[in-house]
């Protein structure tokens, strides 16, 4: 099943860039209120289809494949604390996870 948890304190740039032009109280202030409010029904949206389709894809018959990725951390190789390493090239690495589950 495909699901998406809330962000604890992350927002999106575009909720971040109007509540600033909201804050500002100008002539912007109340253009940036209806693109915020606009925002804020298309994700409304956005995330009732994707109710919809979990829905849809758990009755019985349902021939869905649900696909799960996850770029869950970048790590550095090493790992070392001193000042000199810090600004050294390191080896990144990518824990990249995918999950396929047959739903049907």
């Amino acid at each position: 099943m495909l699901s998406f948890k809330r962000p604890r304190t992350d927002n999106c740039k575009t909720c971040d860039l109007l509540d600033c032009k909201i804050k500002l109280k100008n002539d912007e202030s109340a253009m940036a209120k209806q693109q915020l409010d606009l925002h804020h029904r298309k994700t409304e949206k956005a995330r009732s289809l994707l109710n919809e389709d979990i829905c849809q894809s758990q009755r019985p018959g349902s021939n869905t494949c649900c696909i799960s990725m996850d770029l869950q951390q970048m790590l550095f190789v090493p790992t070392l604390t001193h000042s000199e390493m810090f600004y050294l090239r390191q080896l990144s690495c990518f824990n990249f996870e995918v999950r396929v589950e047959d739903i049907g």
